[in-house]
């Protein structure tokens, strides 16, 4: 997290979201879920991070945080599903890639 920003959506255990942005972002997520984050999450804890993006600058990250706010809940729904689809394929890459490597089997990624 060396000089970036990011702009983050936590689902709160109501099932609210509330988007915002930090430099620092699991410093800001455990601030959050220790309730010293913002008003609105202090009363719907806890909190799981469902979604962020990376910028270069604050100012990217805050202009990207407004962009979020102004999407509808339907809309902020599918940006989480996509995100967690593009990890879904990448978790899949690294276990095809770890197993043609040698050493594991699909069964060392299972639960």
């Amino acid at each position: 997290m060396n000089g970036c920003s990011y702009t983050y959506m936590l689902r709160c255990v109501d099932g609210t979201l509330y988007t915002g942005w930090t430099n620092d972002l699991s410093r800001r997520v455990q601030a959050h879920n220790d309730g010293a984050g913002a008003k609105y999450t202090k009363s719907r804890l806890p909190v799981e991070l469902v979604y962020y993006e990376e910028y270069e600058d604050k100012r990217q990250a805050q202009q990207r945080e407004y962009a979020i706010k102004q999407l509808s809940r339907e809309q902020k729904e599918l940006l989480i599903g996509k995100s967690k689809a593009v990890m879904g394929t990448v978790m899949a890459i690294a276990v095809a890639d770890a197993i043609m490597q040698g050493g594991t089997t699909s069964d060392d990624f299972i639960d």
